[in-house]
């Protein structure tokens, strides 16, 4: 009698447990990327002091889609000699915004290899980091700006770098990353 209970709650086990089982499944996970391409633009940067246009379309645009995302400068100036500096132009670009925001965040410069280190700046209109010749965290600074009524925003920032000359600095080649990130509202 032990038997036949438990083979009838055996059996009604397996069939309710059928009806409340959830289906077998299978999923597919879909991932896209989004490259920068002229409808959706970002941020570049170019050499000098500013633009000679301006932020006119016809001459930001395609200086802006030529430009590099990366660069090089102070390469070749000894400043133990002589202080190093110069200029560079951060240009933006997006459709439709309401505003923007360029973060700055700049290393150290460093000796490669060793823990040395020269002082240097970056300056612009309402915009500073100072870094001194000792190791420390990242400087670090922002600018805000807002679009005009254009369905484009173009905006250009000159920035100036100094590296102050330092005859007693060791002999050797200095490296700092300036890195610019840009959000937009």
């Amino acid at each position: 009698m032990n038997k036949r209970i438990l083979a009838i709650a055996m059996i009604m086990v397996l069939v309710t447990a059928g009806l409340f089982a959830a289906p077998p499944t299978a999923k597919v996970e879909l991932v896209a990327s989004v490259g920068e391409v002229p409808a959706n633009s970002g941020i570049r940067l170019v050499e000098g002091n500013g633009l000679p246009g301006g932020v006119d379309p016809v001459t930001f645009d395609p200086l802006f889609f030529s430009a590099p995302s990366e660069i090089q400068m102070a390469t070749g100036v000894d400043t133990a000699l002589t202080t190093a500096s110069g200029y560079f132009t951060v240009l933006v670009r997006r459709p439709t915004v309401s505003g923007f925001t360029v973060s700055v965040s700049a290393t150290p410069l460093k000796l490669t290899g060793q823990e040395k280190y020269l002082a240097y700046t970056i300056t612009g209109t309402g915009f500073s980091i100072a870094l001194p010749a000792i190791a420390g965290p990242n400087g670090a600074a922002s600018y805000s700006g807002t679009a005009s009524a254009l369905s484009i925003l173009r905006h250009e920032k000159p920035l100036r770098y100094i590296i102050p000359r330092d005859a007693t600095a060791t002999q050797g080649v200095y490296t700092a990353d300036i890195t610019m990130t840009l959000t937009t509202t």
